[in-house]
């Protein structure tokens, strides 16, 4: 999940509704906005805070992979007990 671009203008489009200032970002597109912060701030400026995301993200993840498993393991031998007293 790489959509840290899309959070970086997301991001700066609630700041600017929450503000009472006029901004260069008020009336442009989720592309024209994308394409104003390249051009001026440059490419890496679009992946600002994706360490703490990843740090967020990753462990969550692995959470949600490894309570799967478990509960698939459940169900599982459930339906094999099923199975085999039936």
């Amino acid at each position: 999940e790489l959509c840290n671009p899309a959070d970086v203008i997301k991001t700066r489009r609630q700041a600017i509704q929450l503000s009472a200032a006029k901004s260069q970002f008020a009336d442009r597109t989720f592309l024209a906005s994308l394409r104003l912060v390249a051009r001026e701030e440059g490419l890496f400026s679009l992946m600002t805070g994706a360490g703490p995301r990843l740090a967020k993200v990753a462990p969550s993840c692995a959470i949600m992979m490894g309570c799967y498993d478990l509960v698939k393991q459940v169900f599982q031998e459930l339906r094999t007990l099923r199975i085999s007293s039936s």
